[in-house]
């Protein structure tokens, strides 16, 4: 990861540059641009000056990160939601594994995280589960978290 940062930093801004990567044993292409240290502290300002955080309803410090079984895919176990809030009420149940929230594959449970800090309050994702050897997917009517209350708490 720090060899990568340094090669982007070296890349002139504006400039375009192929990434290959693997995901789940296969190889993966995309393409980023670079921007200027200015235009990082803008998105980081806009970002930060959001009325909260998205609000899925689950102990972030009680996940899991699991192989599906019969693939090179890992997704993220929940192993406990909190009663009464949005994933619960969707229909997410514990033990779900989470391979997909948004249209974003989801890895690690940090990945998972970021994913719901990011996400609109009161916005409708959808997400893709696996229940036993079932692939389930969920629309799920998020909550807001406040963005300081987030940071301070184990629940997300």
């Amino acid at each position: 990861q720090d060899d990568i940062m340094a090669l982007l930093r070296a890349t002139p801004i504006g400039k375009t540059v192929e990434v290959l990567y693997l995901r789940d044993g296969e190889p993966k292409k995309t393409q980023l641009t670079t921007i200027s240290e200015d235009q990082t502290d803008e998105l980081s300002t806009a970002y930060s000056n959001r009325s909260g955080r998205g609000k899925f309803g689950y102990n972030n410090n009680n996940t899991s990160r699991v192989l599906i079984p019969g693939t090179k895919m890992y997704g993220v176990r929940l192993n406990s939601l909190e009663d009464g809030e949005p994933a619960q009420r969707a229909g997410v149940k514990e033990d779900d594994i989470v391979i997909e929230f948004g249209g974003v594959p989801i890895r690690t449970e940090e990945e998972f995280l970021s994913r719901i800090r990011r996400a609109e309050p009161y916005s409708t994702v959808k997400m893709v589960v696996m229940r036993g050897e079932q692939r389930v997917e969920i629309p799920v009517n998020l909550g807001r978290t406040l963005s300081s209350a987030s940071k301070a708490s184990n629940s997300a």
